[in-house]
C-alpha cells in the first residue's frame, strides 16, 4: 500500500508533469493537446500559442 501511495503521488506530481510537457515540446515541437493532462498542470485554458510561449520562457 505504501509503494502504491508513493507511485500515485509521483505519477501525478505537477512539477514532473510540467517538466515532461516542456521536454516533449522541446524535442518534438508539438503541443500535447490532452484536456486531462492540461488540467493536471493547470493549463487547460491556454491556447497553443500561450503554451508555446510558456515553454520558451522555461527553456
Amino acid at each position: 500500500a505504501l509503494s502504491d501511495k508513493k507511485y500515485m503521488s509521483e505519477r501525478y506530481n505537477k512539477e514532473k508533469l510540467l517538466n515532461a510537457f516542456i521536454y516533449f515540446y522541446k524535442y518534438n515541437s508539438l503541443i500535447i493537446r490532452d484536456d486531462e493532462f492540461l488540467k493536471m498542470i493547470d493549463m487547460s485554458d491556454k491556447t497553443d500559442t500561450e503554451l508555446k510561449e510558456f515553454v520558451n520562457k522555461k527553456t
